[in-house]
This record gives structure tokens, sequence and C-alpha cells, in this order.
């Protein structure tokens, strides 16, 4: 549908009517004046975050975000039904493989959500690749649900074979990568190498298929309440008299939902306490609830009408549908953080490069 922005001009010799119009198109005309009205207050080409006072900033041309409550970058693509690939280079990650992205091929782990072709699909791809430019490295680890493990062992092969040619020797697919295969029905540690001391759990959610979301724990030393007012001086001299004042606990750092409902996140307390949330966000506007609902995806709205229960500092939206240019994308979530102020200041919209 096109609406048309008309100025007119009355021409005083003919005593006609000229005029000049601009047009914008929008898929619903309800929410036309709306968005036009915010589009002209905003200026969304400076929307994400930058380098300044310690906030995320990103790198547009190449596709990342440095996040400094974690002290990482997050690098890569992500696309409903197109691809999502995001890697986390400080933690030797790599979440879901449905696209090549430059680098990827860097990651010690792959964290498979589930097997839609846009979580996995360029997987065996990225493999290759690592094993062309990564020459005698560590073979990686691909962790995925049970469930896909022999067809997605059997496309590996497949593809190795085609590599290979007619009458070439394939490469033996336990020198390309180990396979993690883990249940996708209840909640258990993915005992894999990590950087910095971090341990990964993977998590059940709901989706059409079986998916896995995946919390990295990180340990927290903590003064205990007793001492805390003390000066740092007397606290380090207690410590060095071995006196019991720091403790230690786990908390959750990152968490990566993969494709599921809300509902699915909501079960989860370390997603939702998580410092950084990399969640789907795939339907925003109001005609595609039900869009929403069928596919088992989740709707913006449905992150403002449960914000009181996100505790995460940072929650990256990602896996938005291709319907949604990023700045319309941008105006809606902007929107949600006004009408919903305890998520002001939290909420970042991934942008693809």
């Amino acid at each position: 549908m096109v609406i048309g922005v008309l100025t007119f001009k009355r021409i005083s010799s003919g005593g006609g009517i000229q005029f000049r119009g601009r047009t914008r198109r929008y898929r619903e005309i309800g929410e036309a004046a709306q968005l036009d009205e915010q589009l002209r207050r905003r200026r969304f080409d400076q929307s994400m975050p930058y380098k300044s006072g310690g906030r995320a900033r990103d790198d547009r041309e190449r596709g990342s975000l440095w996040i400094p409550q974690i002290g990482a970058t997050l690098s890569g693509t992500s696309v409903s039904g197109i691809g999502t690939t995001i890697f986390v280079k400080e933690f030797g990650i790599c979440f879901d493989a449905g696209r090549y992205h430059e680098g990827v091929e860097g990651a010690r782990v792959y964290a498979i959500t589930h097997g839609h072709s846009d979580h996995i699909g360029a997987l065996h791809h990225i493999l290759r690749v690592r094993g062309q430019n990564r020459a005698g490295s560590p073979t990686p680890t691909v962790v995925m649900p049970n469930c896909y493990k022999t067809n997605w062992m059997n496309l590996l092969k497949e593809s190795t074979l085609l590599d290979a040619g007619p009458h070439g020797t394939p490469v033996e697919l336990k020198q390309i990568c180990s396979v993690h295969p883990i249940p996708y029905e209840e909640e258990s540690d993915v005992n894999v190498p990590l950087a910095k001391g971090l341990r990964m759990k993977s998590l059940p959610m709901d989706h059409r298929v079986p998916t896995c979301a995946y919390v990295l724990m990180g340990s927290r030393r903590t003064v205990l309440e007793q001492y805390r007012n003390l000066p740092n001086k007397e606290i380090r001299r207690l410590v060095k008299a071995g006196e019991h004042v720091i403790e230690v606990t786990e908390e959750p750092v990152l968490g990566f939902t993969g494709d599921t409902t809300i509902d699915g996140i909501m079960k989860h307390e370390s997603l939702l306490r998580a410092r950084v949330l990399i969640m789907e966000c795939t339907f925003m506007c109001d005609r595609t609830w039900k869009k929403a609902a069928d596919t088992k995806h989740i709707h913006l709205e449905q992150l403002g009408q449960n914000a009181d229960a996100f505790e995460n500092e940072v929650i990256v939206l990602m896996h938005t549908s291709e319907r949604y240019k990023y700045r319309e994308a941008s105006m809606r979530v902007m929107d949600l953080e006004t009408r919903f102020p305890q998520l002001r200041g939290r909420l970042l919209l991934w942008k693809n490069p």
C-alpha cells in the first residue's frame, strides 16, 4: 500500500492547483502516520550504541557488536529463514551456523540449537573453510541435540565426497570435528572446552522441532556481607591471614535462546538472569501475532508484556523477519522502550553487515 504525503501550491495565474508529493511505503495503513512521525524525530542511523562511556558499540561494515558487560565481541548475521550465525570470539564459541561469516571458522565450539537449515545449513562449509585456513589447529567440537546427529553426520560425509570428487580421497570425519550430542528434553551440563573458565548448560526450548538454548556460566567472587564495609587494605590482610572473606558463586553470563516462544524463555531463570541475553524476536507488527503463534516464534510485544521478568543487563534482539527493514525495526524497538521504561537502555537490535 502506498501513502502519499502531498503539499499543495495554488498557481495564481491559472487558479488551478499544482501539487508536489513524496511517497513512503508501509505494510499497514493504520501505522503509517505514527511511524512517519517517529521517523522524523529519531535519527535511526545512530540508533545502535557506539563506543562511548562503556556502552556497546557496533562495527557496521564487519557485522560485529562489542558488549563491555561481558568483555566480548559478537559477530555474525541473523535473519529469520535466511541464516543465523553468532560468533563470540573471546569465548571461542559460535552459536548456530546457518550462514558463513568472516572469522567464524576460528571457533573452538559450535553450539547448534536445532536442525532447521537457517541454523545448521552452513556448518559443513564453515568446517571446510576451517580445514583450509587453520590446518594443524585443534579439532573443533560440535554440540547439537542428539536427534540431529546421525542426519547431520550423513550430510557432512556427503559433503566430503563432493569435495574430493570422483577420484579423490575424502577427509576422514574425525579429522573435521567431534560431535557432542546432548538431550533436548531436559536441562544438561555440556562438557566442552571454553575460554575464561566458562562452562555451558543446554536448556530445552519450545519450538516446532526439538530445540535447545545455551547458557554460559561463569564464576563471580564477592566479599561476604559482614566484611563489605571494611577498607580494601583490611580485606586483603584478612585474606592473607586465611580468613574466609570471599565467596565464589556461579552466575549466568551469556544466554542464547535459538528459536522459541516466549514461554520457552520464561521457564528458565538462567536465561532471564544472564548478564547478556541473545534472544530471537522474529515478528514485530500487529498483523503477525497469528504467524508468531503458528510458527512458534516470539513477537516483540511479548517482551514488553513480560518486561519485569527480564533481569538482563543487555538484551540483543536477533532473528528478525526480513519483512522489516532495519530502520522500521529500530523504530518499533524504541517505541517499546518508551512504553516499558524498565527495558529502556537495555535493548539492542542486531544489525546485519
